[in-house]
């Protein structure tokens, strides 16, 4: 009864591993992209956020100096388009 029981319990195991070799062998698809990279000349907006370090102004010297460059993007009039 014992090695009945000691066989059933390797033979679980083994199709355990082999269900999860097979899962992580299967081919998996490419996320598809969320966001498109466009162009200024499109997009009408230039934004640069161009910091130039000093011995005075630096992340040492400044913990938040690489903090708070940045654009958002909402509708803000209702007409369905994002406003900066």
């Amino acid at each position: 009864m014992i090695h009945s029981n000691s066989m059933n319990i390797k033979n679980y195991l083994f199709a355990i591993l082999v269900f999860i070799i097979i899962c992580s062998c299967q081919e998996k698809d490419e996320p598809s992209a969320q966001f498109e990279l466009l162009t200024e000349d499109y997009t009408g907006v230039n934004f640069s956020n161009d910091l130039t370090e000093s011995t005075q102004l630096n992340i040492f010297s400044y913990l938040y100096f690489y903090n708070g460059g940045g654009v958002a993007a909402g509708d803000l009039n209702g007409d369905g388009l994002p406003d900066l």
